[in-house]
């Protein structure tokens, strides 16, 4: 309930400030590509992930589509195919671009070396670690700031949260 409120109060923020906007057309834009496309795109998937096992399958999709960006990200580096500071952006127009997209694949991949991982082969593990390796070397070779921190941020509350409880008490 208190989920629906805030949106709801949201919303009728987003809306009241596009009206106000000097510039209509450009909050419209804003309104519509960071909120509206985001909304339909979470209330779409929620529709169709309605089991344990497709959202993981979903989640797994995400993290291998992650690592085969992240494999072109490597050809493109050995290439010295580079932004004109250095920065690893594969064919995406900015690095932080790159890593927003490796991001979510270095979470899935991370989280699942220090979950109940079950090991099927024994070439399995060493697998995912060859995984885990090459998004972190993408993912240091973007060098977004942006990207990093929420990487460490989102693994420090996993780990504090299933290791030690909840630290925070009650959020």
């Amino acid at each position: 309930r208190k989920l629906k409120a805030g949106i709801l109060l949201l919303f009728l923020g987003l809306i009241l400030g596009t009206f106000i906007s000097p510039n209509t057309v450009t909050s419209l834009g804003a309104l519509k590509g960071w909120f509206l496309a985001p909304l339909a795109f979470f209330a779409a998937a929620r529709s169709v992930l309605n089991s344990p096992e497709k959202k993981e399958k979903a989640l797994w999709s995400l993290a291998l589509s992650g690592i085969a960006v992240a494999i072109i990200g490597v050809f493109y580096w050995t290439q010295g195919i580079l932004t004109f500071d250095g920065r690893l952006a594969a064919f995406y127009e900015s690095p932080n671009m790159l890593a927003m997209y490796v991001a979510p694949a270095f979470l899935i991949v991370t989280l699942s070396l220090s979950s109940k991982f079950k090991v099927k082969s024994e070439k399995l593990p060493w697998i995912v670690i060859f995984n885990f390796a090459l998004l972190t070397f993408n993912l240091l070779l973007t060098r977004s700031l942006g990207a990093l921190l929420g990487v460490i941020i989102v693994s420090f509350v996993f780990l504090s949260t299933r290791y030690w409880g909840k630290p925070w008490g009650k959020l």
